[in-house]
């Protein structure tokens, strides 16, 4: 048995729910009520449906979905989508798409392979980003030619090779996207190398972007990062970690960053403090300086967020957590996955 993408135990039954504001990092884009829910259930024979709706102003969206087990042979899944939208100062635009996921993970070799396929039915389809990000309170539409291609279809490759302990793991991806509307392409090709030394980690990574310009032409984008983790218990007496990475891109200049992190209070507090610097900003614009907290309580979790540097700041907070309800009242905890029993001391 192979569990897919989507799957529940027969009889079971999973949904969610969520209600928000749609805020974007650029300030001039409007703020909009976004509201979604989402349904699963288990049926025999290793099968399991779900569907989900997504609302927000000039947005409506809804899909349906089956997934299940092929043993051996992997997993596969497949689900539509129909979206009836309108971007700022456009017509109404209604369109579907298919998609298709695939995976086989063989544990005798190590080996893990995912495939996912889009096929976009018509040219109104577009996602709750590229309509509410349409809708600006500045007055300018931040237009590209861009914006006019609709894409046809678009296709993502992974796999993954486990060499041991001490060679690491090796990953190869790839991804192709077609437009409607003009002839070409864009390609996106990545290879990463992962492993642990003496306690610590150490990954490589390299990605190239074909991205398809007015002339027909191909831009291409190469990049390079390289990341190292150490850890630091061994002078410090806990959990604390060091790390550093270089992002080195074929267009702009280098970025390096170091930060460090850990835990106290017996596990229950997480901090990380990260700084990075680019090679090429401008006199003290490119630093960035970051500070991560989070409270892992006993009736759920609490984090903060803030970054700082001469261009911005940001700051975020977030509170996760589980309730269970039963005949004797609610009892609040960590947020649940999977199965979930309450014992009565």
């Amino acid at each position: 048995y192979q569990t897919p993408a989507i799957a529940l135990h027969q009889g079971y039954l999973k949904y969610s729910l969520l209600a928000g504001r749609y805020r974007s990092s650029d300030s001039a884009t409007d703020k909009a009520q976004i509201a979604q829910a989402t349904l699963m259930y288990g049926l025999p024979w290793n099968l399991t449906a779900y569907g989900g709706i997504q609302s927000a102003t000039h947005y409506q969206a809804a899909s349906l979905g089956l997934g299940g087990s092929l043993g051996r042979w992997g997993s596969l899944s497949v689900d539509g989508s129909d979206t009836h939208s309108q971007r700022q100062g456009e017509a109404v635009q209604q369109g579907a798409s298919w998609r298709l996921r695939y995976s086989n993970q063989l544990t005798a070799t190590g080996t893990n392979f995912f495939l996912t396929r889009w096929q976009y039915a018509s040219q109104g389809y577009n996602t709750l980003s590229d309509v509410l990000d349409s809708y600006r309170h500045d007055g300018n539409r931040l237009w590209s030619w861009r914006d006019n291609l609709q894409p046809s279809s678009r296709t993502t490759l992974m796999l993954s090779q486990s060499w041991g302990r001490h060679l690491g793991n090796l990953s190869l991806t790839g991804s192709r996207t077609d437009w409607r509307n003009r002839p070409g392409h864009d390609d996106s090709y990545g290879l990463s190398w992962g492993t642990s030394i003496g306690g610590g980690s150490l990954s490589l990574n390299w990605n190239q972007n074909r991205t398809l310009w007015r002339n027909g032409a191909h831009r291409k984008e190469n990049i390079t990062s390289l990341w190292f983790s150490m850890p630091l218990s061994r002078w410090t007496g806990n959990n604390v970690s060091a790390s550093w990475q270089m992002t080195s891109p074929s267009h702009g200049g280098q970025t390096q960053q170091v930060g460090v992190n850990g835990e106290a209070f017996s596990q229950q507090l997480d901090w990380e403090v990260r700084q990075s610097y680019r090679a090429d900003a401008p006199p003290g614009g490119g630093n960035n300086s970051a500070l991560h907290l989070a409270w892992n309580g006993d009736y759920g979790l609490l984090g903060g967020d803030y970054s700082y540097s001469r261009a911005m700041r940001q700051m975020g907070a977030n509170i996760a957590g589980g309730i269970v309800i039963h005949h004797h009242g609610v009892t609040l905890g960590q947020p649940l996955q999977g199965s979930v029993a309450l014992v009565e001391a």
